[in-house]
């Protein structure tokens, strides 16, 4: 506790009987019996000012993490941590008694929330049960997943990205598809979706992150790289309606792209969202990295794992 001086005193005073999955912040002169399982003593709980986040009184609603992304990095970095109250109360099924969390927080609503976005619902530490977040803007898929190309040969690629249920594929903001190697970028393409129209392709140039030689699909115009030409007039969007957008991609690589026989691209795919059609969830998706595959000039595959974040 702080009082209005700012001066810091203990949260307690006197023995406490723990039943598990506290935090107390300063404990001194405040021993602690009982089960002290998941307790976190101190921790800063990090919780917002005392206001009105809904119900009948006034709560400290938990902080959730900012996360700063670069386009031009492809880097992300948290640059406020959350609070470490989420997602940290008692796993026993809500209401089951005993120790567990009430069904229902201080103000009303609803445990458990996936407030961490890991994917599993668990309650809060505390009185007020966080929101649950979006984690994710859809799901993708890119084919051929094997693909094997020499120098000036067309390839054409699909990209699906599919959004979760409850929202269309217009409430993304773009789509975008980068070829890369241990060498640098070969291509970083954009598909921007326009509403009522078909949307555009366009460059973005990895030095800056800028998006620039903005067509439409189906535009005799190219889009070329050191590295790569997108071949518009045989580029397509599809969607919606629907839940799905793909974009077919004509593409070929030059001959500077090529570093020898077995040379590797790196295949990455991205999304961002239009910030006030999807209220709670993340701005941008981190890229998705395909699998590297060592081909005779160029391969990419799709699947899921760790890698670079945007």
């Amino acid at each position: 506790m702080v009082d209005s001086e700012g001066i810091q005193y203990p949260d307690c005073l006197g023995p406490l009987t723990s039943r598990g999955y506290n935090l107390i912040k300063n404990a001194l002169g405040c021993p602690i019996f009982g089960d002290l399982t998941g307790n976190l003593i101190g921790s800063d709980p990090l919780l917002g000012p005392l206001q009105n986040n809904g119900g009948p009184t006034q709560t400290h609603l938990p902080r959730p993490a900012v996360v700063s992304c670069s386009s031009v990095s492809l880097r992300c970095v948290i640059t406020q941590a959350a609070s470490p109250v989420i997602d940290a109360g008692n796993p026993a099924p809500v209401g089951s008694g005993g120790a567990a969390c009430p069904a229902t927080d201080q103000r009303g609503f609803l445990r458990p929330t996936d407030g961490n976005g890991d994917g599993v619902a668990r309650c809060d530490i505390g009185a007020v049960e966080t929101v649950a977040v979006s984690t994710s803007l859809g799901t993708f898929r890119l084919t051929p997943e094997v693909a094997t190309v020499a120098v000036g040969e067309r390839l054409t690629y699909r990209f699906s990205w599919t959004v979760p249920e409850g929202t269309g594929w217009r409430s993304l903001d773009s789509l975008e598809l980068l070829l890369r190697d241990d060498e640098g970028t070969a291509l970083w393409l954009r598909f921007h979706e326009v509403t009522g129209e078909p949307g555009t392709f366009g460059l973005v140039d990895p030095s800056d992150g800028t998006f620039k030689h903005v067509f439409a699909p189906g535009d005799p115009n190219r889009l070329e790289t050191n590295a790569a030409t997108v071949y518009l007039a045989q580029s397509t969007v599809e969607g919606p309606p629907g839940r799905t957008v793909t974009l077919t991609i004509d593409l070929s690589l030059k001959p500077r792209a090529r570093r020898d026989a077995a040379s590797r691209c790196w295949c990455w795919l991205s999304t961002t969202r239009e910030p006030s059609r999807v209220p709670g969830s993340p701005a941008l998706s981190p890229w998705r990295p395909a699998e590297v595959t060592s081909l005779n000039f160029v391969g990419c595959s799709t699947r899921r794992s760790a890698g670079l974040g945007r």
